[in-house]
């Protein structure tokens, strides 16, 4: 609607229930306006001399209400915080029923007082505080709206402006507790400060957060979250969204497996589960607690075996939890020859005789490609045999 110049009047019977609504945003900080009920204004040079007052100063952040009666002004409640600010928009809502007054602001009642004082006269009155020097009419009002109940139909009615769709929505992330731990996240990328982890959204991206704990630490659950499964929690962004992900530091023996080598494989255990990274996986065990370990060794790899084990047992690991532990496993990459390999590139090679001349030729291969190739021999009988 723009700002608000002096007066804008609206003139409801005096039996109905009264509902303003009011969307403004004060640009300074210096700002302050009013809205009056039951009021005899006619102008937006004073207040009149019987009115109900409802105050508002940004700089303070609070709100007076007062009643002036035949032009003598008194409280009915005085600098009540209210959560307003310069640049911020808010959202007012006053009802007046006669008896009671009640103010509303971005949905939270923030005051409530009861008057049934009645004038002859009976508007509905918003304007800059006049006369006072505080306003340089700047405050920014979206929309006004009143509605009435009773026996009487309002005179202005306009139809809010709806606010804009947002373009992308935010989601926070916490870490919290007294462990460490990681966040990643199935789309998009978390742009992290301190404990606290950030990233944008459009409306209604599906996100999936993974936490995984650091080596002596332990997750121990999601807040926050539309869906959660275990270490996982799942966000649907239909607005800005605030999860936390708590991580203890965990009590017990620290047991710590390295894999060493130039082979892959895999080791698991019979009890607990081993958080890795990199090639280091780990976890937590209660005094005296029994634990095997078993590697599997990857296809083209083998396995070549183990160290610091109480009792190594093949592929296995025997071990009893006395004390933190730490062991090794070890992967080879193996031993296996390439066929017919004629110049050691690692790749199989072609041998082939020309049967009219006798002649013997070699092709240096790259899968099907010729890389090279010469004579090995020429005239050889084509009685003779090559291997």
């Amino acid at each position: 609607m723009g700002t608000i110049d002096t007066v804008s009047q609206f003139k409801p019977s005096n039996d109905s229930k009264v509902t303003v609504n009011l969307k403004f945003n004060a640009t300074n900080a210096t700002e302050a306006f009013s809205t009056l009920l039951r009021s005899d204004a006619t102008s937006g040079g004073s207040y009149g001399k019987n009115c109900i007052r409802i105050s508002f100063s940004v700089d303070a952040a609070m709100m007076d209400i007062t009643k002036t009666v035949n032009g003598t002004e008194t409280y009915l409640t005085l600098h009540k915080a209210a959560p307003i600010a310069p640049g911020k928009t808010s959202e007012l809502t006053i009802t007046d029923d006669g008896n009671n007054i009640q103010v509303f602001i971005d949905g939270s009642l923030v005051v409530s007082v009861t008057d049934s004082t009645q004038f002859d006269k009976n508007y509905i009155t918003f304007a800059d505080q006049p006369n006072n020097g505080w306003m340089n009419n700047s405050t920014q009002i979206d929309y006004i709206s009143i509605s009435t109940s009773g026996s009487s139909t309002p005179t202005h009615t306009p139809t809010p402006t709806p606010p804009p769709t947002p373009t992308q929505y935010n989601l926070t992330v916490t870490k919290s507790g007294n462990g460490s731990g990681v966040i990643t996240t199935s789309t998009g990328s978390l742009t992290w400060s301190g404990n606290t982890g950030t990233a944008g959204y459009a409306p209604n991206t599906s996100v999936t957060l993974t936490a995984k704990p650091g080596m002596s630490s332990t997750f121990t659950g999601w807040s926050g979250c539309d869906t959660t499964s275990a270490s996982q929690c799942t966000v649907q962004m239909t607005g800005n969204k605030t999860v936390e992900a708590t991580f203890t530091t965990g009590t017990g023996l620290l047991l710590t497996v390295t894999k060493t080598g130039n082979g892959n494989g895999t080791v698991t255990t019979s009890t607990g589960t081993l958080n890795w990274s990199g090639n280091t996986g780990s976890a937590l065990y209660s005094p005296n607690a029994q634990v095997m370990l078993t590697a599997e060794a990857n296809n083209g790899s083998v396995f070549t075996g183990w160290s610091g084990c109480d009792v190594p047992i093949g592929n296995q690991c025997s071990l009893t939890m006395t004390a933190a532990k730490n062991v090794s496993v070890g992967f080879s990459g193996g031993c296996k020859k390439t066929r017919k390999d004629f110049n050691g590139d690692g790749k199989s090679d072609i041998l082939w005789q020309n049967g009219s001349n006798g002649a013997v030729y070699m092709w240096f291969m790259d899968g099907t490609t010729v890389n090279s190739g010469g004579y090995a021999d020429q005239g050889v009988p084509s009685d003779w045999s090559i291997y």
